[in-house]
């Protein structure tokens, strides 16, 4: 005689799968609540830096273009550029001096 290893199946009700279907419901639903605030705090954490370094390369071609706008507010700059440039030496009739604002 052999022996058969079978098994009843089991038939769930209709009240039966919806307490199953709410169970992983549930189940589901506290594992995202549980873990959300950390995740949305790393995902704070990375805009945050990328915000910052930004900000950094931001102040950094601010400061080259400060410099870069008082180089080429200097007369002597400025007289350079033009001859560079083709410019002509202006006649001693043609020069207007202007005091500089305070």
């Amino acid at each position: 005689m052999s022996a058969t290893f079978s098994r009843t199946k089991i038939v769930l009700g209709r009240a039966e799968k919806a307490y199953y279907a709410g169970s992983v419901g549930l189940v589901l639903f506290s594992i995202l609540s549980y873990t959300y605030p950390s995740i949305h705090m790393v995902h704070q954490v990375y805009f945050k830096q990328k915000i910052k370094a930004e900000i950094r390369e931001l102040t950094a071609e601010q400061n080259r273009l400060k410099v870069e706008h008082e180089v080429l507010l200097s007369h002597v700059e400025m007289e350079r550029l033009a001859r560079y440039s083709g410019f002509i030496e202006p006649e001693d009739k043609q020069l207007i001096y202007v005091q500089k604002a305070r």
